[in-house]
């Protein structure tokens, strides 16, 4: 239960770099 909560934050993490990688020029 504990590592898919990780799983979760580390994808959030990603997820939130991606976007402000595509928000950059």
């Amino acid at each position: 239960r504990q590592a898919i909560f990780f799983v979760e934050s580390v994808a959030t993490m990603v997820d939130a770099a991606d976007m402000v990688r595509a928000a950059a020029p």
